[in-house]
């Protein structure tokens, strides 16, 4: 008796660890397709080239592979340990897709330090100005954020052109 309930209690943990095993899988699955179709849509955007696409794409498909051959040596699952591999592996690609595609501009971002260190070396800004978010878009300097006043705010437009900022472009709100 004891045997027939501790098979049943078994059966019953394997039933529902079973599960969440296979929704993983097919979440690490899911997570290569949607990285495969990033890259689809990042070649129709222009913002990688064929070339690019087609590299991603290999290594997307070799990740692929190797997901399948792991789960045929193992029943159709994977390990809790594949499915950290996996998914590691997936999530750097996803990564390397985004970095492709959107390649960080080293000037830029030495650029808005100057301007940071200029806004923040000036005497007599409120806290709200001196965090005020810096970002280009298109070559643009973007100023984003809440000051206390005009003047703050023409003060601070005024130092970012003088930190070397050619075009500003102000999203700077009045807050009192």
């Amino acid at each position: 008796m004891k045997s027939t309930i501790f098979l049943a209690a078994t059966l019953i943990l394997l039933g529902c660890s079973a599960a969440p095993l296979v929704a993983q899988e097919e979440s690490v699955e899911q997570r290569l397709a949607e990285t495969t179709a990033k890259i689809d849509a990042n070649r129709q955007a222009g913002k990688i080239s064929v070339k690019q696409s087609t590299n991603l794409h290999s290594e997307a498909k070799i990740l692929s592979n190797k997901i399948e051959e792991t789960k045929s040596k193992n029943q159709g699952l994977l390990s809790e340990g594949d499915k950290v591999k996996f998914g590691n592996k997936v999530k750097a690609l996803d990564v390397k897709v985004a970095s492709t595609a959107n390649p960080k501009r080293t000037s830029d971002e030495k650029s808005l330090a100057t301007i940071r260190k200029a806004i923040m070396k000036q005497k007599g800004f409120s806290t709200e100005a001196q965090n005020v978010k810096l970002s280009f878009e298109d070559g643009v300097l973007v100023l984003d954020g809440s000051v206390k006043n005009e003047k703050e705010k023409e003060d601070l437009i005024n130092v970012a052109k003088n930190a070397g900022a050619s075009q500003v472009n102000s999203k700077l709100s009045v807050v009192q």
